[in-house]
């Protein structure tokens, strides 16, 4: 790291939070468990090349498509039609952006009780605990009223 040209706070971070990697750790896998689609790659003696390979391999369609962020982001929040402004990919990239955006270590999230909002709360919990190196903890309030 020390030859990191780019170093950013939450890389250093990463090393002088206490207990920030047993969080990630801990995060990933409560992800890993119970997302059926979740995958765990080995990054033990891999370079940046081959692992980006291997989570091309595994990467859906949704994830990679853009979406039109000026007609979908508006009037505080994600608004369209599903698939055709809105996919999959778009919730947990909302829940991303929320914690690095914010610098969040701990968010509460809840739905309306459709099932459209469960997936969507699901996939923003997703983002949110994936996101970058901030080992955010996710609350889950489930339905709210």
């Amino acid at each position: 790291m020390r030859s990191k040209q780019d170093l950013k706070q939450d890389y250093a971070d990463f090393f002088e939070v206490p207990h920030r990697l047993k969080q990630l750790l801990v995060n990933f896998e409560a992800v890993a468990a119970n997302d059926p689609t979740a995958v765990v790659v080995d990054t033990d003696g891999r370079t940046p090349d081959q692992l980006a390979d291997e989570v091309l391999k595994y990467a859906e369609g949704p994830v990679l498509n853009t979406i039109n962020t000026d007609a979908v982001i508006r009037d505080d929040g994600a608004h369209g039609h599903f698939p055709t402004e809105i996919h999959e990919a778009v919730d947990w990239w909302i829940g991303a952006c929320l914690v690095t955006t914010l610098k969040a270590h701990q968010i509460a999230v809840a739905h309306d009780g459709r099932v459209t909002s469960l997936l969507v709360h699901q996939r923003l919990c997703r983002g949110a605990i994936n996101a970058r190196h901030y080992a955010c903890t996710v609350l889950t309030l489930r339905v709210a009223e």
